[in-house]
């Protein structure tokens, strides 16, 4: 008896250590996901009150390519003031929810050419703009959200699941961005027209 518990003894102990460390790990993950910001635990309604108290759910659209749906926007602003027709008298905000992952560089190139082909801004301004947008644009998966807000005399800040990734300074940057989806020469006429549902 005495020989068989002197053979198992150190094999089940090394055992044990191998199964506990594994519990670490295991427990460790965890703790990482549970402190991660969810996206579907995002409100945005919140972060609006919290950041545009003035603002309201104003319209909102998806959009597709090809047929596949790419994000569904909202715009919120004040529904007694807005006007798509001055873009820096007010704060607002359009919150982008993505339906397909995206990464920061493919968003940042997006926006840029989509500046580029309404004529939102010089040659000198889109490339800093597009360095700017790369720098701070983090990736996106489904049901991740890019929350854009503008304050005047702050600029244009960025947001993703509510958690600020960074800001771009200027009323030209302002206008030329949430131009993309509200100026009249918008490419994207039907998402304009759903997210101005609301306002004249």
């Amino acid at each position: 008896m005495s020989d068989r518990k002197t053979l198992w003894h150190p094999l089940f102990h090394r055992r044990f250590r191998h199964f506990t460390r594994w519990l670490a790990v295991v427990a460790g993950a965890a703790a990482y996901v549970g402190a991660m910001p969810l996206a579907h635990a995002y409100d945005p309604t919140a972060f609006m009150q919290l950041h545009v108290p003035s603002a309201k759910v104003n319209g909102n659209a998806e959009l597709r390519h090809y047929g596949k749906p790419v994000y569904d926007a909202t715009l919120y602003a004040n529904p007694n003031s807005f006007s798509p027709d001055d873009l820096t008298r007010e704060p607002f905000a359009i919150d982008l929810a993505y339906e397909k992952p995206c990464t920061g560089h493919t968003v940042a190139s997006n926006v840029v050419s989509s500046m580029r082909d309404m004529g939102g801004g010089s040659s000198a301004q889109l490339k800093d703009w597009n360095a700017q947008l790369t720098h701070l644009l983090p990736d996106f998966a489904i049901h991740d959200h890019l929350t854009a807000v503008y304050l005047p005399g702050q600029g244009t800040g960025f947001f993703r699941n509510g958690v600020q990734v960074g800001s771009v300074s200027g009323n030209g940057f302002a206008r030329a961005f949430f131009g993309i989806w509200l100026n009249t020469k918008s490419t994207m006429p039907g998402v304009r027209q759903g997210l101005l549902n609301g306002s004249s």
